[in-house]
């Protein structure tokens, strides 16, 4: 474990790929809870695999997609082994996540992804709107 001081913003890329995996496990709190965690987006992005404890909406996208190991808040065991899994360099689930992780990075995080996704909801909701438009012409 190595315990970095502040990082340069334009570093911080070069940082994350040689990092071995990205671990924050702590309690949910306000943070976790409402935000996206910023650290973890930017480690998905540089293959990088992640870890946390449950509660907050990262740790609910890692699990829904598979994408880092989401560990129990306060479960030791569940920790070693999750940490195991995550520095073991020859497993199948370390390739298979970091794969899921930029997988994830890309589609939800980068420019185009956000561009996809208003454009998708911009046109759901056009839709819905010529739909309800159409009822009341009836």
């Amino acid at each position: 474990v190595v315990a970095l001081d502040w990082v340069e913003a334009d570093r911080r890329f070069d940082l994350l790929r040689d990092v071995d995996v990205l671990a924050a496990p702590h309690p949910a709190n306000l943070e976790t809870i409402l935000s996206l965690r910023t650290r973890f987006l930017e480690g998905l992005a540089a293959g990088c695999p992640c870890l946390t404890f449950g509660g907050g909406s990262l740790s609910r996208l890692l699990a829904s997609r598979d994408a880092g190991w989401v560990v129990p808040v306060g479960d030791a065991a569940a920790l070693d082994v999750a940490l195991g899994e995550a520095l073991d360099r020859q497993g199948t689930l370390r390739s298979r996540r970091i794969a899921a992780g930029l997988e994830l990075a890309r589609e939800f995080f980068l420019v185009d992804g956000r561009c996809n996704r208003v454009l998708v909801g911009f046109h759901q909701s056009l839709d819905e709107h010529l739909a309800l438009g159409a009822q009341k012409s009836r």
